[in-house]
């Protein structure tokens, strides 16, 4: 992989590498002899491995000017490898310097360079969007999509809407065991841990605001026992049982 040359003077590249934790290599180029053997052996090798930045500098310019006025001596052409927490030369190529002595001192060079830090997992993503599975005991159910911020009256709310559900039930959690009452109603499904995804029981019974003794059948019965009563009174408690006459003991003397 070719070296992508930092495009900005040296006092950009420092910073760059103090940024990305990456030592900084700096190529000192000139139109002598020896800088295009330089240029050939730093383009024939892979350095996609390492982690650095890399600039290339013109000798005798303002940056090269830069350059020596940190680092004073500075041949011409030269590779150095700076360290970017101290700035101090770790390792340094100068001078005429033939191909493979070239290249095997750039490796020598580059053998310092920290490699590039393995990529950071990415942590998976939380959904953005809560499952609640919703469960009648007589076996009607279905799952309903809410967000995390939705609160349980919400769902309350959608249970009454989808099952038509008329007076008062109850949502349970089934294990551990919770009654979603009245005063947890504001609660957040992310607060009741509820989100991504739970099953809820919907405790509902159709009267079940009808006492035992207002229910549809007591009434039946018991108009029935009040018109059994009603005949019975008029029967029995209409007739008057005949008794004897005054004056009259009730049984008839003997003749002399």
């Amino acid at each position: 992989m070719a070296i992508e040359w930092y495009k900005g003077d040296v006092a950009g590249a420092i910073a760059e590498s103090k940024a990305k934790k990456a030592s900084l290599m700096v190529f000192v180029v000139w139109t002598d002899e020896y800088s295009p053997m330089y240029e050939r052996t730093l383009k024939s090798m892979d350095f996609s491995k390492k982690h650095f930045v890399a600039i290339k500098i013109d000798a005798y310019t303002e940056p090269f000017d830069q350059l020596k006025a940190i680092y004073r001596i500075v041949p011409v052409p030269c590779v150095l490898l700076i360290d970017e927490e101290t700035g101090m030369v770790m390792e340094r190529i100068a001078g005429p310097v033939f191909d493979e002595e070239l290249q095997t001192s750039l490796l020598d060079v580059m053998a310092d360079a920290p490699t590039k830090p393995a990529p950071k997992p990415v942590p998976p993503s939380k959904p953005e969007e809560a499952k609640i599975h919703l469960k009648l005991m007589d076996g009607r159910n279905t799952t309903e999509i809410f967000l995390p911020h939705n609160k349980i009256i919400d769902v309350k709310n959608r249970a009454a809407t989808v099952f038509a559900l008329r007076g008062k039930f109850q949502l349970v959690v089934p294990y551990p065991r919770q009654i979603l009452s009245d005063d947890l109603n504001e609660k957040t499904l992310e607060e009741m841990n509820l989100y991504p995804s739970s099953a809820l029981i919907v405790l509902y019974q159709e009267h079940s605001n009808l006492t035992p003794w207002t229910t549809p059948v007591f009434q039946f019965f018991r108009t029935l026992l009040q018109t059994i009563q009603s005949f019975w009174r008029f029967i029995f408690g209409g007739v008057a049982v005949a008794g004897p006459e005054p004056g009259h003991s009730g049984t008839k003397e003997k003749d002399n």
